[in-house]
């Protein structure tokens, strides 16, 4: 649905779109008990959307921000940062646990890193075509 959507909308939309909801997951999963399968449903569905558009929208992006030419570059660059997140992701979940004896701060924590990652999505801009034809 996120690649229909960025077929008729700017990315930047796109992407601040779906960092929002993103971040509206991770809130959710602070300040709801989710103690039941119902309330923890909204938590499912924007975690899971956003970050299965997330993956589907990496190709797609990259292919509008530095053309095709190096794109298998581009995307192996943007694998690798994923990656690396998610090897200290649960190294800092961790340590919040053993500090603090719960994963709230740490929940916390990437709640406002998601929202301020979408700073970088508002700075975003496309190569000149000249750029694009040289890489």
């Amino acid at each position: 649905l996120s690649g229909t959507f960025l077929d008729y909308v700017n990315y930047k939309t796109v992407l601040l779109g779906v960092g929002l909801l993103m971040a509206f997951s991770q809130f959710y999963l602070v300040l709801v008990d989710a103690s039941t399968v119902l309330l923890a449903v909204p938590f499912s569905f924007a975690f899971g959307y956003a970050m299965g558009s997330m993956v589907a929208l990496r190709p797609a992006i990259g292919g509008q921000l530095f053309g095709t030419r190096k794109l298998g570059s581009v995307i192996g660059l943007l694998q690798g940062a994923s990656l690396a997140s998610g090897v200290a992701g649960p190294i800092i979940m961790g340590r919040f646990f053993d500090v603090a004896g719960s994963y709230q701060g740490a929940i916390w924590f990437f709640s406002w890193f998601s929202l301020a990652s979408l700073l970088l999505v508002m700075a975003m801009r496309p190569a000149t075509r000249q750029a694009t034809r040289a890489a």
